[in-house]
């Protein structure tokens, strides 16, 4: 489990990539709604937009799905935007998926306690504060749920056997 806990996201980056594109996206869909309305022979074009605009403004403003911490310790892990925070216990979660892209310094994780709602959020580790401790947190608790995992078995990066499990 790495030293530091909590990990910040870096504040201008936060304010750029959240706050920024969330509201260049909400933008786009407004004005790919306008276009719908008032457009002519091609304004059915002007749906990508307005579906890429609307999806993209959900995820970024409403739903927290990029935190600004990441609290990370033995048994729980909190995260924190500007509304609210949300706090995972680890015996109780049913779900907790990892799935890493390595170009982009991106972690993408799915959980959900057990009788609760699903939960995802993008994490671009190298905009936190301590990353490599960041992600050796994320590992630690997926390799402590999923001791049998394809990036334990294919023997990734950061992931090392757990003990008393084998693998051929």
């Amino acid at each position: 489990m790495p030293e530091q806990t909590v990990f910040t996201h870096n504040s201008s980056l936060y304010a750029s990539r959240v706050y920024a594109e969330g509201i260049l996206a909400a933008i786009v869909a407004v004005v790919s709604v306008e276009r719908l309305i008032n457009g002519g022979a091609w304004s059915t074009l002007w749906l990508i937009p307005l579906v890429v605009g609307t999806y993209a403004a959900l995820r970024l403003l409403l739903t927290g799905s990029v935190p600004r911490t990441i609290e990370i310790t033995e048994d729980k892990l909190v995260f924190s935007d500007a509304r609210k925070s949300r706090a995972y216990a680890v015996a109780d979660l049913a779900e907790f998926r990892v799935r890493e892209f390595r170009a982009s310094d991106t972690v993408y994780l799915r959980l959900q306690q057990k009788g609760g709602r699903e939960q995802k959020y993008w994490i671009e580790w190298k905009a936190y504060s301590d990353s490599d401790d960041l992600v050796a947190g994320i590992r630690a608790i997926d390799m402590r749920l999923h001791p049998d995992s394809l990036q334990v078995r294919a023997g990734l990066p950061g992931y090392t056997p757990a003990e008393g499990t084998r693998h051929a």
